[in-house]
């Protein structure tokens, strides 16, 4: 009878260890997934960033790059913010380019003040204002405008142009433009494609950055410090971009302006780091974004995880085959979060880019702080493996497949009509008119309602 009571439990036993194994490998693979498709979405982002983007500045802007979600990881992550993805649509998906025109002059130092209390800002002199104005847009300044963050946004969302339309191709690709508003740093371009079942949702997020001709004192430190392989001459550059302090944010009057190190960041992100660094910052990023992100969604802002992994890999190397060992990613992640409890019970976390003195949580209260730790050590560490379920990661994977399918059509619409769109220093509704009367193109535009300003 013994015997035959040990037998039970072997039987009952043996299959939940094999069940929880094979969902912490299908974990694992789910992200693997996502890292190699959020790759093929870059390859094609990039097809649009040298077929559009940078084909509707002017000549007086350089290039436009493309940041932040395509490159480190937040694109997926994002995902993971919806407690139930499955309550959205299947076919559906939504994506970001973030674009950063960069300016083809320079300004110099006689052009800034330093803002005390603001140690990672600095702000514009009214001496500036006009040279800026004319070299990013082409026109001088009206009588008693100021160069702010928000003026800079309205001015971006003039040389976009406003008008509302759609574009449909013979093999049933459908673009339809939603418009343009003005988010806290960006002016953001929406679009909706759609083909057969398929809906993707694409926004164009523009911010401007102008690179300095001098070296900031604040940017001097990160130049010796940083352990990451950087090209000299990338080290050494410094940009401003139109985004105000977390003091004046809500300030259209707002002359600060802020560093930008996104040039830097991608290069870390997608140069130096291989694809296991890629999955643990997945990993680690999408378990924020679903357990820590929702305490405050205003404060609980994805640059501490960046700044997190920036300083913690910055000498930490992985051998091709880490790639595959589920136990060293798992205990990365859980070494992360353990070092993130730390750091918040602190209050002190310093930032990658500028001096260390400057806190990149001081704006966690301490509620706030305590609330996280919690989470950390009663939600994040004892569920490590399944704090995100696989289904969940696979309904994100279903995401992610319609935005990479529907991206990869679209390219292909392009490189089959062999069409230059949208045409070189046209806004959109300039861009449509030339297209209705090219006859090699089968597509026609309706709903037209444009306002001009040009």
């Amino acid at each position: 009878m013994v015997f035959m009571l040990w037998q039970v439990i072997i039987v009952l036993y043996i299959p939940s260890v094999l069940d929880s194994s094979k969902l912490i490998e299908s974990a694992i693979q789910e992200f693997q997934t996502i890292v190699l498709t959020e790759q093929a979405i870059r390859e094609v982002g990039y097809f649009f960033l040298e077929n559009i983007f940078n084909k509707r500045i002017r000549s007086y802007q350089k290039k436009v790059n493309i940041t932040g979600s395509f490159n480190q990881g937040s694109l997926s992550a994002s995902f993971f913010k919806v407690q139930d993805p499955s309550s959205s649509s299947s076919g559906y998906s939504e994506i970001d380019f973030d674009c950063q025109p960069i300016a083809d002059f320079t300004l110099n130092e006689d052009c800034f003040a330093d803002v005390k209390e603001i140690a990672d800002h600095l702000r514009v002199r009214s001496r500036c204002f006009n040279h800026i104005k004319h070299r990013l847009f082409g026109n001088p300044l009206d009588d008693g405008e100021f160069i702010t963050s928000y003026r800079i946004k309205e001015w971006a969302k003039k040389r976009l142009g406003i008008g509302r339309g759609s574009i449909f191709f013979e093999t049933g690709v459908n673009i339809d433009r939603k418009g343009i508003k003005l988010t806290k740093a960006t002016t953001k371009e929406e679009f909706l494609v759609t083909y057969n079942n398929m809906k993707l949702s694409v926004q164009v997020d523009f911010a401007y950055l102008i690179m300095l001709n001098f070296t900031h004192p604040l940017a001097k430190e990160f130049q010796k410090r940083t352990k990451y392989n950087l090209p000299d001459d990338l080290k050494k550059r410094s940009y401003i971009m139109a985004k105000t302090s977390h003091e004046e944010k809500n300030s259209i009057k707002s002359t600060q302006w802020s560093f930008s190190f996104s040039e830097i960041e991608d290069y870390i992100f997608t140069k130096t780091f291989s694809d296991t660094h890629k999955l643990i910052h997945l990993i680690c990023k999408s378990i924020f974004k679903r357990v820590l992100v929702p305490l405050d969604e205003d404060k609980m802002t994805s640059y501490i995880i960046k700044t997190l992994i920036l300083w913690r890999f910055e000498n930490k190397t992985f051998d091709y085959c880490d790639w595959e060992n589920e136990t060293k990613i798992w205990e990365e992640v859980r070494l992360l979060y353990e070092h993130f409890e730390r750091i918040l019970k602190s209050g002190y976390l310093p930032s990658y880019f500028l001096p260390r003195q400057i806190n990149i949580i001081k704006y966690l209260n301490t509620t706030l702080r305590e609330i996280a730790i919690e989470k950390i050590r009663y939600k994040i560490l004892p569920n490590l493996k399944s704090v995100i379920k696989v289904d969940i990661i696979k309904i994100v994977n279903g995401r992610l497949e319609t935005a990479r399918s529907l991206l990869s059509t679209l390219k292909q619409c392009f490189i089959d009509l062999n069409i230059k769109f949208p045409y070189p220093e046209d806004t959109w509704d300039n861009a449509l008119a030339k297209l209705c009367f090219n006859k090699s193109v089968k597509q026609y535009i309706m709903n037209l309602d444009f306002e001009r300003y040009f």
